[in-house]
Protein backbone atom coordinates (compact mmCIF):
# COMPACT_ATOMS: atom_id res chain seq x y z
CA UNK A 1 0.00 0.00 0.00
CA UNK A 2 1.06 3.48 -1.17
CA UNK A 3 0.49 6.40 1.49
CA UNK A 4 1.16 9.83 0.04
CA UNK A 5 1.32 12.46 2.63
CA UNK A 6 0.49 16.10 1.35
CA UNK A 7 0.48 17.54 4.29
CA UNK A 8 3.91 17.15 5.43
CA UNK A 9 4.95 16.06 1.60
CA UNK A 10 6.56 12.39 2.64
CA UNK A 11 6.66 9.26 0.65
CA UNK A 12 6.11 6.04 2.72
CA UNK A 13 4.41 2.77 2.30
CA UNK A 14 2.27 1.15 4.82
CA UNK A 15 4.49 0.66 7.25
CA UNK A 16 5.92 4.19 7.54
CA UNK A 17 9.14 3.58 5.23
CA UNK A 18 10.01 5.93 3.13
CA UNK A 19 9.86 4.78 -0.31
CA UNK A 20 12.98 5.53 -2.36
CA UNK A 21 12.04 6.89 -6.12
CA UNK A 22 12.59 3.78 -7.59
CA UNK A 23 9.66 2.09 -5.47
CA UNK A 24 7.27 5.33 -5.77
CA UNK A 25 7.71 5.51 -9.73
CA UNK A 26 6.55 1.30 -9.67
CA UNK A 27 3.78 2.50 -6.93
CA UNK A 28 2.09 4.81 -8.81
CA UNK A 29 0.92 2.75 -11.68
CA UNK A 30 -1.52 4.92 -13.65
CA UNK A 31 -3.80 2.86 -15.78
CA UNK A 32 -4.96 4.03 -19.42
CA UNK A 33 -8.71 4.86 -19.77
CA UNK A 34 -8.43 2.47 -22.38
CA UNK A 35 -6.55 0.42 -24.29
CA UNK A 36 -5.73 -0.19 -27.70
CA UNK A 37 -8.63 0.60 -30.51
CA UNK A 38 -10.86 2.01 -27.06
CA UNK A 39 -12.16 4.79 -29.47
CA UNK A 40 -13.35 2.40 -32.23
CA UNK A 41 -14.84 0.58 -29.55
CA UNK A 42 -16.65 3.58 -28.28
CA UNK A 43 -17.85 4.36 -31.82
CA UNK A 44 -19.15 0.82 -32.65
CA UNK A 45 -21.15 0.42 -29.31
CA UNK A 46 -22.69 3.90 -30.03
CA UNK A 47 -26.12 3.07 -32.31
CA UNK A 48 -27.22 6.65 -31.71
CA UNK A 49 -24.99 9.78 -32.05
CA UNK A 50 -25.67 11.01 -28.40
CA UNK A 51 -24.78 14.30 -27.33
CA UNK A 52 -22.03 13.28 -25.22
CA UNK A 53 -20.16 10.77 -28.04
CA UNK A 54 -17.59 13.46 -29.71
CA UNK A 55 -16.61 15.00 -26.31
CA UNK A 56 -16.21 11.77 -24.54
CA UNK A 57 -13.94 10.99 -27.76
CA UNK A 58 -12.06 14.27 -26.98
CA UNK A 59 -11.77 13.56 -23.37
CA UNK A 60 -10.10 9.91 -23.87
CA UNK A 61 -7.71 11.22 -25.77
CA UNK A 62 -6.63 14.00 -23.53
CA UNK A 63 -6.52 11.41 -20.93
CA UNK A 64 -4.75 9.21 -22.40
CA UNK A 65 -2.31 11.61 -23.34
CA UNK A 66 -1.65 12.29 -20.10
CA UNK A 67 -1.47 8.76 -18.53
CA UNK A 68 0.90 8.09 -21.07
CA UNK A 69 3.08 10.76 -20.00
CA UNK A 70 3.31 9.64 -16.46
CA UNK A 71 3.80 5.95 -16.86
CA UNK A 72 6.63 7.30 -19.23
CA UNK A 73 7.95 9.33 -17.04
CA UNK A 74 7.78 7.22 -13.71
CA UNK A 75 9.06 4.09 -15.55
CA UNK A 76 12.09 6.56 -17.16
CA UNK A 77 12.33 7.95 -13.27
CA UNK A 78 12.85 3.84 -11.98
CA UNK A 79 14.98 3.14 -14.89
CA UNK A 80 17.34 6.21 -13.58
CA UNK A 81 17.17 5.55 -10.54
CA UNK A 82 18.78 2.15 -10.82
CA UNK A 83 21.31 3.82 -13.49
CA UNK A 84 19.97 1.83 -16.27
CA UNK A 85 19.37 6.12 -17.85
CA UNK A 86 20.76 9.34 -17.62
CA UNK A 87 18.46 11.20 -15.31
CA UNK A 88 18.66 14.34 -17.57
CA UNK A 89 17.02 17.79 -16.46
CA UNK A 90 13.33 16.37 -17.39
CA UNK A 91 13.85 13.29 -15.29
CA UNK A 92 14.84 15.43 -12.35
CA UNK A 93 12.62 17.38 -12.28
CA UNK A 94 9.72 14.63 -11.77
CA UNK A 95 12.32 12.86 -9.79
CA UNK A 96 12.16 16.08 -7.52
CA UNK A 97 8.23 17.14 -7.57
CA UNK A 98 7.31 13.26 -6.77
CA UNK A 99 9.93 13.50 -3.03
CA UNK A 100 8.44 17.09 -2.84
CA UNK A 101 4.68 15.55 -2.82
CA UNK A 102 3.92 18.39 -5.79
CA UNK A 103 2.76 17.68 -9.50
CA UNK A 104 5.76 17.78 -11.88
CA UNK A 105 5.94 20.17 -14.07
CA UNK A 106 5.71 17.93 -17.12
CA UNK A 107 2.62 16.00 -16.21
CA UNK A 108 0.83 19.47 -15.60
CA UNK A 109 2.00 20.88 -19.21
CA UNK A 110 -0.35 17.53 -20.20
CA UNK A 111 -2.91 17.92 -17.63
CA UNK A 112 -6.02 19.59 -16.63
CA UNK A 113 -5.94 22.38 -14.25
CA UNK A 114 -5.23 21.50 -10.60
CA UNK A 115 -3.46 23.03 -7.74
CA UNK A 116 -4.04 20.00 -5.08
CA UNK A 117 -0.91 18.14 -3.68
CA UNK A 118 0.31 15.16 -5.57
CA UNK A 119 -1.17 12.91 -3.44
CA UNK A 120 -4.48 14.77 -4.15
CA UNK A 121 -3.96 14.86 -7.86
CA UNK A 122 -3.46 11.02 -7.78
CA UNK A 123 -6.61 10.11 -6.25
CA UNK A 124 -8.46 12.63 -8.40
CA UNK A 125 -7.06 11.46 -11.63
CA UNK A 126 -7.96 7.64 -10.59
CA UNK A 127 -11.41 9.04 -10.17
CA UNK A 128 -12.04 10.82 -13.42
CA UNK A 129 -10.13 7.80 -14.80
CA UNK A 130 -12.99 5.61 -13.18
CA UNK A 131 -15.54 7.58 -14.22
CA UNK A 132 -14.92 7.69 -18.04
CA UNK A 133 -14.25 3.92 -17.87
CA UNK A 134 -17.62 3.26 -16.36
CA UNK A 135 -19.25 5.56 -19.48
CA UNK A 136 -17.43 3.80 -21.49
CA UNK A 137 -18.60 0.49 -20.21
CA UNK A 138 -22.06 1.03 -18.71
CA UNK A 139 -23.05 3.54 -21.64
CA UNK A 140 -23.79 7.19 -21.37
CA UNK A 141 -24.27 8.19 -17.73
CA UNK A 142 -27.59 9.96 -16.88
CA UNK A 143 -25.65 12.74 -14.44
CA UNK A 144 -22.30 14.30 -15.78
CA UNK A 145 -19.37 14.75 -13.46
CA UNK A 146 -18.63 18.02 -14.84
CA UNK A 147 -15.88 19.43 -12.82
CA UNK A 148 -14.05 15.81 -14.49
CA UNK A 149 -13.42 17.13 -17.66
CA UNK A 150 -10.61 18.57 -19.57
CA UNK A 151 -12.73 20.72 -21.32
CA UNK A 152 -16.40 21.17 -20.09
CA UNK A 153 -17.29 23.16 -22.95
CA UNK A 154 -16.57 20.57 -25.05
CA UNK A 155 -19.66 18.78 -23.89
CA UNK A 156 -21.86 21.75 -23.81
CA UNK A 157 -20.88 22.60 -27.18
CA UNK A 158 -21.80 19.49 -28.26
CA UNK A 159 -24.86 18.99 -26.28
CA UNK A 160 -25.93 22.17 -28.10
CA UNK A 161 -25.03 20.82 -31.22
CA UNK A 162 -27.09 17.77 -31.33
CA UNK A 163 -29.85 19.21 -29.82
CA UNK A 164 -30.41 21.93 -32.83
CA UNK A 165 -29.37 18.94 -35.38
CA UNK A 166 -32.78 17.27 -34.12
CA UNK A 167 -35.04 19.80 -33.76
CA UNK A 168 -33.48 21.59 -37.01
CA UNK A 169 -33.40 25.21 -35.40
CA UNK A 170 -29.87 27.51 -35.24
CA UNK A 171 -27.42 26.12 -32.35
CA UNK A 172 -27.01 30.42 -31.57
CA UNK A 173 -30.80 30.07 -30.06
CA UNK A 174 -30.09 27.04 -27.94
CA UNK A 175 -29.72 28.11 -24.17
CA UNK A 176 -28.74 26.03 -21.03
CA UNK A 177 -31.06 26.89 -17.92
CA UNK A 178 -29.98 25.04 -14.34
CA UNK A 179 -31.97 24.50 -11.70
CA UNK A 180 -30.76 23.57 -8.56
CA UNK A 181 -32.21 20.80 -6.30
CA UNK A 182 -32.67 20.86 -2.75
CA UNK A 183 -31.26 18.07 -1.26
CA UNK A 184 -34.80 15.83 -0.05
CA UNK A 185 -35.18 15.67 -3.82
CA UNK A 186 -31.99 14.78 -4.95
CA UNK A 187 -31.62 10.62 -5.62
CA UNK A 188 -29.21 9.37 -7.74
Amino acid sequence: HLVLLASCQLVEDSYGHPLCPGQLAKALRIPSVHRGDGLQVVHATADVQTPAQDPLQQELQRFNKLTRCIRESLVDVQKATKGLVVMGAKLEKVFGSIINGTIPELWASNSYPSLKPLAGYVFDLLERLRFFRRWIVEGTPRSFWLSGFFFTQSFFTGAAQNYARKYTIPIDDVTFNFEFMTKSTYKN
